[in-house]
Parts: C-alpha cells; sequence; structure tokens
C-alpha cells in the first residue's frame, strides 16, 4: 500500500477499490505497479490523472465530490 500512497502524492489520481474497476483495468494496474491486495485480500487501484481524464465522467458511482468527478 505504502508504493500505492507513494505514487498517488507524487503523481495524482485517486486510489479505489477493485470493485469499482473491470478486470481488464485491474490487468493494466498490475502492469503499472497501482494494484494492491491487502491481508484481508482486499484489492485496490491507483487511478492515474490521464484514466482519470479520459473515464472519470463514466465511471461507476462518480459523484461531484469524489475523485472520479470532473
Amino acid at each position: 500500500m505504502r508504493n500505492l500512497l507513494n505514487r498517488l502524492a507524487n503523481t495524482g489520481g485517486c486510489i479505489v477499490s477493485s470493485a469499482d474497476c473491470c478486470e481488464l483495468e485491474i490487468a493494466e494496474a498490475r502492469v503499472r505497479g497501482d494494484f494492491y491486495v491487502d491481508e484481508n485480500n482486499l484489492g485496490y487501484v491507483r487511478r492515474n490523472p490521464d484514466w482519470l481524464k479520459k473515464h472519470s465522467r463514466f465511471a461507476r458511482g462518480a459523484f461531484p465530490d469524489c475523485c472520479e468527478s470532473v
């Protein structure tokens, strides 16, 4: 998780539950090093700023007060 938080602090984006991501997004996050599973088997994905620019309007559960809003 520390790696995700460092990447978030350095390059921006947001961290979401892997339950809010499709399989392709999770696979891409794994390749980038933006995927983490904790000791309770809960998964987290860092959505980078470029992803947010492209997809935020269509992200599941996007609300004006969350990191996925435009």
